[in-house]
């Protein structure tokens, strides 16, 4: 079951329904039995909770709390949630200032990131209704937690995430490469776009990716001696 709470020409839900419905056709069996609803929000009020809530900056269209993630697009500082009573995941969308659009190709980069907060969730509904359930660990024990949904989160973004995007929008996946090649003068693979959480929570390369639209307005330019030093870096980390 699908939830739309906030609609609006300026939110940007990265991921459909489609989507969504593909990636869990791909994932192990059984690994999403008992969840109740998948809801896309803005997140307005969840982005308020926690200590260091108030460093971050408002959006200028719905003034919640976030980043700009890329020149005109703007993420909430938290990108989903799993809410274990109820067994809901909740998808958070972008906000989009059409005043300000950006230079790189958004869609497959976009959905690469909230498919891979997708499959983060559900191994947190996986882990509450299955694993805890039979006595693995203790439900409070939140780094084991956390620990166990970001190595599924890896796992399944590399074998279900992006050979599912590659298939179903090979046009955008291309399109993507080949325009960060062009301007950051690197060849990523797309598995190397989302950062693998285990070990960092927002990767140099992504850090690169999102900076070079920047580049392209004069405000900053990678080199490709940077990136492949960060690639190399994080490449070793994985291991």
């Amino acid at each position: 079951q699908f939830g739309f709470l906030d609609n609006a020409p300026h939110i940007f839900h990265a991921a459909t329904a489609a989507d969504i419905e593909a990636i869990q056709k791909r994932l192990p069996p059984g690994v999403m039995e008992g969840l109740s609803e998948i809801v896309f929000s803005l997140g307005e009020h969840i982005q308020l909770e926690g200590e260091d809530s108030n460093i971050w900056d408002p959006d200028p269209i719905t003034s919640r709390i976030g980043v700009e993630i890329l020149p005109g697009f703007y993420k909430g500082r938290i990108w989903g949630t799993y809410d274990h009573p109820v067994c809901r995941i909740t998808l958070h969308a972008f906000v989009f200032d059409p005043s300000k659009p950006t230079a790189m190709p958004t869609v497959a980069y976009f959905k690469l990131q909230i498919l891979s907060t997708f499959v983060h969730e559900v191994a947190h509904h996986f882990d509450h209704t299955q694993r805890v359930a039979r006595g693995r660990w203790l439900a409070h024990e939140e780094e084991k937690i956390e620990r166990f949904a970001d190595d599924r989160q890896h796992a399944w973004t590399q074998t279900c995430v992006v050979p599912y995007l590659e298939e179903a929008y090979p046009h955008d996946v291309a399109e993507l490469l080949q325009w960060l090649e062009v301007n950051g003068a690197v060849r990523f693979s797309l598995g190397e776009l989302i950062p693998d959480r285990r070990h960092f929570y927002v990767s140099t390369i992504q850090q690169a990716v999102e900076e070079t639209p920047q580049g392209c307005s004069g405000r900053y330019q990678p080199h490709r001696e940077t990136v492949q030093l960060r690639r190399k870096s994080e490449n070793r980390r994985s291991l």
